[in-house]
């Protein structure tokens, strides 16, 4: 379980990494849920929980609240920079409300803003590890529908996913 108190230097460090506003001081956090990778996710994915099984955190927008694998360290800045992920979810949501997630573009954009922000926290605390490597093979198809090769980029609890078509470009073309 997460303090008030560790939350709020996690969304401090949300916050000052990437530069969005500070929600004011009687606004509401999103609430942390710890769920077991399974409750995770049938949380997360309730149509096909088996698609989930890698999943270490989401944001719910729909409830305001993150939930996440209760397995996670808290001790741990690699495991704590899941949490100041999400927490980049729930500041775009703050300022931009549905415009997040109006487009697939929008909701490209906010993961990709999300995983900077998570390997910039990351750096802070010495750790090696890199997270979001796959969204420089993520982008939006508008001329094919989702295939197998979908990859899960928005969590809203009463629909479920939203996908974005993720497919690897050849070698010859310019990455996104």
């Amino acid at each position: 379980m997460v303090s008030q108190e560790f939350a709020a230097d996690l969304l401090d460090w949300a916050v000052r990494l990437s530069g969005r506003a500070r929600p004011p001081p009687r606004a509401s956090m999103p609430t942390l849920v710890a769920l077991s990778p399974e409750g995770l996710a049938r949380e997360v994915c309730p149509k096909a929980p088996d698609s989930c099984w890698g999943l270490v955190a989401a944001y719910d927008t729909d409830r305001q609240r993150i939930v996440y694998r209760a397995s996670l360290d808290m001790g741990d800045p690699t495991d704590q920079s899941f949490i100041v992920h999400e927490l980049v979810h729930g500041l775009q949501q703050r300022e931009m409300g549905a415009a997040v997630e109006e487009s697939c573009e929008s909701i490209l954009a906010a993961e990709r803003e999300a995983y900077e922000v998570q390997n910039q926290y990351l750096t802070r605390f010495k750790q090696w590890q890199r997270v979001g490597e796959v969204m420089r093979f993520t982008f939006c198809n508008h001329t094919a529908a989702a295939s197998a090769a979908e990859s899960t980029v928005r969590f809203n609890a009463s629909t479920g996913p939203i996908t974005a078509t993720r497919q690897a470009l050849p070698a010859s073309q310019p990455r996104p």
